[in-house]
């Protein structure tokens, strides 16, 4: 009973230093684990830009500044379903501030003509997101997507265009993306990040055994 105590006690303390040891090391074992979810980005012209949905104030300026720049012929953005909850509060207050709302207002006010965009709406999911995009290339001349979203997604979107896309899929798929630390400056908490990448580590565990399985 005294080893089976001493043991017990012994496997207690060490959880409790591994555990103050993981959060006094936080931040250094976020960047070192987070790298391992960037790619590299491109900068070479693609037909269309496909700007990720979910974060339109993070992602949808960059979209806009590489059509400026002349690195897309189009831009395309998914933008969330929309909820009852949503629906109520444009049926009480005349409109919902979402991210369809955000994404077309800023469209409508850009320098990009209407046949220059797409909006599609209804997504649920980065997944959902990159199943859009293969449903409106199908049928079309383009041949590359350089697609947009924060630095540490990437990962999960490559997994996805690879089991959404056929492996003789010959569309080039390329990823911008901000410095990412310019992004990390641009969150409010150091932690933010640390939240960030531990949530995609698990994403994309749950990603593999979703779609995988």
């Amino acid at each position: 009973m005294k080893a089976f105590l001493k043991i017990s006690l012994t496997l207690g303390l060490g959880t409790i230093v591994a555990l103050l040891m993981a959060f006094h090391f936080r931040i250094p074992v976020s960047e070192t684990i987070g790298d391992f979810l960037l790619l590299p980005s491109s900068d070479e012209k693609s037909d269309v830009i496909f700007v990720m949905g979910g974060d339109p104030i993070g992602r949808l300026p960059l979209g806009l500044k590489l059509h400026i720049a002349d690195k897309g012929d189009s831009v395309w953005f998914p933008t969330t379903a929309v909820s009852q909850e949503d629906r109520k509060f444009k049926k009480d207050y005349g409109f919902a501030p979402g991210e369809e709302f955000i994404v077309k207002k800023v469209l409508r006010e850009s320098s990009l003509l209407p046949q220059q965009y797409k909006v599609l709406p209804g997504s649920t999911s980065t997944y959902t997101d990159l199943v859009m995009l293969r449903d409106k290339l199908k049928g079309s001349t383009v041949k590359s997507v350089t697609i947009v979203s924060m630095p540490y997604h990437f990962k999960r979107i490559k997994f996805c265009t690879d089991l959404i896309f056929e492996k003789d899929s010959d569309i080039a798929f390329r990823y911008q993306y901000k410095d990412p630390t310019e992004w990390r400056g641009n969150l409010l908490e150091e932690d933010d990040f640390v939240m960030i990448v531990v949530s995609e580590y698990l994403k994309h565990v749950a990603y593999r055994c979703k779609y995988l399985l």
